[in-house]
């Protein structure tokens, strides 16, 4: 897993809002036709990290701002075990001075967020069962069948 455009911008501190190639600019992003690129908010890097992870730990505020609308999962745990709300409190524990008011913000927008429901990986049983169940619905000529018609494999 590398990093996304979303996750790098989030990352780098030479990014400042406004900044072209920056967050403002990936969720504007149009394709040559003109309609929207979706940004995915909820990618994660090789450590776990979210575009949310990295906002709460720079303390960028106004960037986090620009992505809550397309629904980051704040639950989202790095390899450290980490929400980013966890990485925010801890950097809001050891402000002093002006980054104090800010690191509060951010710790108030990332409490607002909606909290998405977390759900454990499929094991490979549950995504079998899953899969049967999606082409028994969707059985059409690029589903391979037994005898018994019973859906086994897709082409």
């Amino acid at each position: 897993k590398g990093q996304t455009p979303l996750i790098f911008a989030a990352a780098d501190k030479r990014l400042l809002p406004g900044t072209p190639g920056g967050i403002e600019g990936l969720m504007q992003a149009k394709d040559a036709k003109g309609g929207a690129i979706k940004v995915d908010v909820n990618a994660v890097d090789a450590k776990g990290n979210t575009a949310l992870h990295y906002l709460a730990s720079f303390g960028r505020g106004s960037s986090l701002s620009k992505i809550a609308h397309a629904a980051p999962n704040p639950t989202v745990k790095n390899k450290d075990g980490k929400t980013a709300l966890d990485i925010a409190e801890e950097r809001l524990a050891s402000a002093t001075g002006g980054t104090v008011k800010a690191a509060e913000s951010i710790v108030s927008a990332l409490k607002a967020l909606p909290k998405a429901e977390a759900k454990p990986p499929a094991s490979p049983t549950d995504f079998l069962k899953a899969l049967k169940e999606q082409m028994k619905k969707e059985a059409g000529p690029s589903v391979v069948t037994n005898n018994s018609k019973e859906p086994v494999g897709l082409v």
